[in-house]
């Protein structure tokens, strides 16, 4: 099983619907989680800590400033410029077009369908709303419940795409390592439940999969194990002599000027 492969994604797309099941069949699991990190009179004390904090700031800098780089790229791309490296218009188009659509797009209109109240805004780690399961839509908030999908976690597990387009499988686990990370610094900070990260993981995963495959499908950039040096002739090349010599009654063997002359009377 290869990352990208069409096996591979079909068993993402199994445990994602798997998760998203156990989530909401068991809801108790986004509470436990988020108590781990809740202490009353101290709220989510974890969410403070400048290493926490600092993950989280710093996914918004490196996200606006890969978005600028593979712009760069991009347009050097277009100028047949040789700065790009591997990544060539459609690979950098790719990158991009993961980019736009899960962090730019999907996850904020996900965010006014569902309008799901944030951890540190229910009323078990001391907020005002009532806690919505993953998957029910809100009946009404009447301030800015955005706690389903993660944006950051989106912007993390979207570096997989950068990853795919490079052709390394190195990058693609080390992209989901900070997907997790982040998702992880976000659940501590009480800004998102379990369900809220690890579900935004796995579409998003899904999603720059999905796209791999519609935009590069056949791997631009890899050659054929069957594929012939330039300038060496190509072994059908002695196909005519064999077919003469099965011809002439002689299967599979070419009869040399000296022996057939030898032979003459």
């Amino acid at each position: 099983m290869t990352v990208g492969g069409e096996s591979f994604v079909r068993h993402l797309a199994v445990a994602t619907i798997v998760f998203a099941g156990l989530f909401a069949l068991w809801p108790g699991v986004d509470l436990g989680a988020s108590a781990l990190t809740f202490r009353s009179g101290h709220g989510f004390w974890l969410g403070e800590h400048p290493l926490v904090r600092g993950l989280r700031d710093s996914v918004s800098f490196m996200a606006w400033a890969g978005i600028g780089v593979l712009v760069v790229l991009f347009i050097l791309a277009r100028l047949n410029v040789r700065a790009a490296g591997r990544l060539d218009r459609r690979r950098i188009a790719f990158v991009l077009l993961t980019i736009m659509l899960v962090p730019g797009i999907t996850v904020p209109v996900l965010k006014r369908v569902f309008e799901r109240p944030r951890p540190a805004e229910v009323k078990e780690f001391g907020g005002s709303q009532r806690f919505v399961p993953f998957l029910r839509i809100s009946p009404g908030c009447p301030d800015i419940c955005a706690s389903f999908p993660s944006g950051e976690t989106a912007f993390g597990f979207s570096l997989v795409a950068l990853g795919l387009a490079a052709e390394s499988p190195v990058a693609v686990v080390a992209a989901i390592a900070v997907g997790c990370a982040v998702g992880t610094a976000r659940v501590v900070q009480g800004r998102h439940f379990l369900s809220d990260v690890v579900m935004t993981g796995f579409g998003t995963t899904l999603v720059a999969l999905v796209l791999y495959r519609l935009i590069m499908p056949r791997q631009p950039g890899r050659t054929s194990h069957l594929a012939l040096p330039r300038g060496k002739p190509a072994p059908s090349a002695n196909i005519p002599a064999a077919r003469w010599a099965t011809s002439a009654g002689q299967p599979q063997r070419s009869r040399t000027p000296s022996t057939a002359s030898a032979r003459s009377p």
